[in-house]
């Protein structure tokens, strides 16, 4: 079982907006590869109000594995 510092949450929970503003995709094209690769794009973690929470290494694993993370080296983590 992975255990997690409160600052590790508060940099690897994320939601579908986060990721795009940090690796500059556009949250449409998150949803949509969200629903058309359901079976392969994470799963998200938790559900709230503002609306699905992912872990961020996860979401920029499958970016990267799939070559939808455009800029790899340039990839922002917001801390």
């Amino acid at each position: 079982m992975t255990t997690y510092t409160r600052a590790d949450l508060a940099r690897e929970l994320v939601t579908l907006g986060d990721i795009a503003r940090s690796y500059w995709v556009p949250v449409d094209n998150l949803n949509k590869w969200r629903e058309r690769y359901a079976h392969t794009f994470p799963c998200p973690v938790a559900t709230t109000a503002g609306g699905a929470v992912y872990i961020r290494s996860e979401v920029e694993e499958w970016l990267r594995q799939t070559g939808r993370l455009q800029h790899p080296q340039d990839a922002q983590h917001d801390q």
